[in-house]
Parts: structure tokens; sequence; C-alpha cells
């Protein structure tokens, strides 16, 4: 891989006597990874039916090295929304983070998801996550995870950190900031960005990444915690981002970030502080780069109260309800534009912000009837439902279904969800014998 000249020599200074080894680096094979989703197993019992090897990832609870030779991503677990590839550095930030069940929590540059995912998982069904992105279209991306994933408690926004924190002064318990950055920890993955990369990107994102993590301050609670990450090497972009944010805000102490797998961050300037800060290299681990700087706000977290009523369903979901599940579903019910959503446990000011999704998306009105959305369906749990058609892990007619196929099947007319083991897959509507595959032409399995 050719380097710029410029890259070369900031390097040298970065790494001093393990620049060697850092160049050896690119030579060596790169890593994938896996990540459990919380929500539907646990990693013990995820290894027990897992049918292709697994190595946990040492810095992380859920996440696992995984042969991407094997094609995980093309598998039905993948499909059941059983876990999500994650690159293995990249599962860090999240898991450096101190988070509760209950709370309240910020991912500003949130696409394509992986880490909405894990705070989602981690902050549980009464928790909130406000997934933004300042790129509408990027976001897409992370509707479909979590979908796939099926979550309920995250509210997806494409807004302006200026606008969010005019509104939202003092609501979140933790907000991540994982910036946009020159990259420098991704050329090894994509030398693209290395072609592109220019000495004057570092200055220029810089300012962005200090507009960013300053503007989040306002939202965040007093005793919560600031998470800020990027994937590059630069100290730029790093290190300085945080002394500038250290020396603007009094309340704000730097915490040290206790892990034997990542390296100390680079004291610039002299500033001891920027030591307890933590950077990830690709040559002392099995992933590739990445900087980490956790901030708590001086003040003690108090416990959410969320206001939230519970509000009724529409008639026509209540009757759907009573013919699919076995107890219906209760919360608070919103409909929008004909589409029936149930509200996280605790919403934002959202006034006059683009929200691209609200909670759990549950289906729509037709014409005077409830069609069930597949975030409905990946939500549920397979005890709750009563209208089930189950095949085994290794059944044909899993495939089959996700491929978008039709299958014959004996079960009476209605509505049912296809189930893999006790996994949820999808809807289908049995008529006269012949299972009418409602699984979504864009989720097909190829």
């Amino acid at each position: 891989m050719h380097l710029p000249e410029k890259f070369i020599s900031q390097m040298k200074d970065v790494f001093g006597n393990d620049f060697d080894a850092y160049l050896a680096s690119f030579s060596l094979p790169r890593e994938a990874g896996l990540r459990v989703n919380l929500n539907k197993i646990t990693p013990e019992e995820f290894e027990k039916i897992c049918p292709f090897k697994l190595e946990r990832i040492p810095w992380t609870t859920d996440g696992y090295y995984v042969d991407p030779d094997l094609r995980p991503a093309k598998h039905p677990f993948y499909h059941a929304g059983l876990y999500y590839m994650q690159e293995p550095s990249a599962m860090a930030p999240v898991n450096t983070m101190h988070i509760e069940n209950g709370e309240r929590i910020l991912d500003l540059c949130s696409a394509p998801g992986g880490k909405t995912l894990q705070i989602a998982n981690r902050v549980g069904e009464s928790g909130l996550v406000v997934s933004n992105d300042i790129s509408a279209s990027r976001l897409r991306a992370v509707v479909k995870n979590i979908e796939q994933f099926g979550l309920k408690n995250v509210i997806i926004t494409s807004e302006q950190v200026d606008k969010l924190a005019n509104l939202q002064r003092e609501f979140y318990d933790r907000i991540l900031v994982d910036a946009p950055c020159s990259g420098e920890g991704m050329f090894r993955k994509d030398p693209s960005i290395a072609a592109s990369w220019s000495e004057a990107s570092n200055d220029e994102y810089h300012a962005i990444q200090s507009s960013l993590a300053e503007g989040v301050q306002p939202m965040l609670k007093g005793g919560g915690q600031f998470l800020y990450s990027t994937c590059t090497f630069s100290p730029v972009e790093n290190e300085s981002v945080i002394e500038g944010l250290l020396n603007a805000h009094s309340e704000l102490t730097i915490e040290d970030i206790d892990s034997e797998y990542f390296e100390d961050g680079i004291a610039i300037g002299g500033d001891e502080r920027l030591r307890s800060a933590k950077r990830l290299y690709p040559f002392k681990l099995r992933g590739e780069g990445h900087f980490l700087a956790s901030l708590i706000k001086d003040g003690r977290l108090e416990a959410n109260v969320n206001p939230q009523k519970d509000q009724p369903a529409p008639e026509e979901l209540q009757a759907f309800m009573k013919e699919v599940l076995h107890e219906p579903i209760v919360g608070s019910f919103r409909v929008h534009n004909d589409k029936i959503l149930l509200d996280p446990q605790a919403v934002p000011d959202l006034k006059g912000i683009r929200v691209l999704r609200r909670g759990w998306l549950l289906g729509e009105l037709v014409k005077g009837r409830f069609e069930p959305a597949q975030s409905f369906a990946m939500g549920l749990k397979k005890e709750w439902i009563k209208n089930t058609i189950t095949f085994g892990y290794e059944e044909i007619e899993v495939v089959k279904y996700l491929k978008c196929e039709t299958l014959h099947v004996d079960y009476p007319n209605g509505w049912y969800v296809v189930c893999m083991g006790d996994f949820p897959l999808g809807w289908a509507k049995v008529v006269n014998g012949q299972l009418k595959n409602k699984y979504p032409a864009a989720w097909r399995m190829v």
C-alpha cells in the first residue's frame, strides 16, 4: 500500500519505536467480528447453536472473532437478528460506557448503527437511545438494523447538534460522539482512504470534531458520561480535541479507561491528563485503529422518571393482536400517517426535529384493516405468539422463506409468525394450505 510521505512522517512521531511494527501490520489479515444481539440470545446460548468457529474478543462481553470466508452475514441466524457484523475495535467505545438499565443515551453520529444496536441492548426496553446522524440517507441502514434486531427503544433523527441541544438540555445520562475523522485507522481495511488523505484534513476534521464535542455538552446530565471516539491516529483529531474540551469546561473530568489491551493516550504539550485516553493499535491487538476518551460531568446522576402514559391501540391492531398473540401488547401507541407505532418509555422534545423512526413500528392501517410490519415480528418473543409456524435451524424451508418463496403448509387460514427454532423471522398468511410469504423483498436472502 502506498502511504503519503507526510502521513509517514506524522506516524513516526505517533508510534516512535513501534513505527516498523505499524507498517508491518498492513500485511496482517483483516479481522472480522460479530456481536451477539442480547435482546434475543445470550452469548452462552449463541455459542451452543452457532455453526461456525468463534473466539471471544477480549475487550467485549458479547463480541467474537469469526472467519469472514464463512460469510456469516449470509447465514439464517444473521437474518433472524441474532448478531451484527462489526469490526472488533469498533466494539470498544460502547463497552467503555458505564451503561445501566433504563438510561437515556444519545449516539450523535450513529450511521450505520452498530453502536446504536450495542447501546440499545444495554439500556433495556425501559431505556432510550436517540440515534442521530446528519445524513438522512445513511440512516436508512440504521432503520434496517434496528428492525432486524427487534429493538423498540430507539428514536432515529437527522438533525444538527445545536438544534438538538436547544430542545434536550440535560436529558441524557450518556452521550457518544463517534466523530467523523480522517480514518487513518481504516487504511488497512479500505486503501482508498489512504489515497485521499491530506495533511490539511486533520485540521479540517479537528474543527468539526471540536464543534460536535462542544455542542453536545448542554444535553448531558450532571454526573453523566461523555464518550469521544474516532478511528484515526492523529493527535490533532484525538487528544487535541479532548484537551480543548477539558480546558473549556471545568465541570468535566477525564477518567482513566482501564484495559490491558489498549495503549495510553499521548500527553501532547505535556498534558498528563490525556494519558487517561486510550488508543487501539493494529499491531498490539487483533483489530483496526481506534481512539477513546471518557469524560465525566460534575454532579450526581439521578434516576430517570419516565412520564409516558399508556395510550390504547387502535381497534384494528387490537383485533389483530387478539388473533395472533396470547396477550395484547400495552404501552403508548401512536398513529402517524396511518402507521401505528409504540413509543419508547421516554421521549425527548422532538419539536421541529426531523424524525425517521420513533419507537417500534407495528404496521399500518390499509382500507380499514391492519397490515403488520416486519419490525413487529422481529420485536416479538416466540412465547408471546399464539400463531407460529416453526422450522428447524437446518430445514430447507427456512432458506426458502428467507428467499421470499411460497410454501405449502397444513395450517388453518390466518396470520402467522414464521420462526426458526425459537426466533421469529417474519410474517406469513396461510390461505387454503398455501403460505403467502410476507418477508420483505428488500431483505431477501441472496
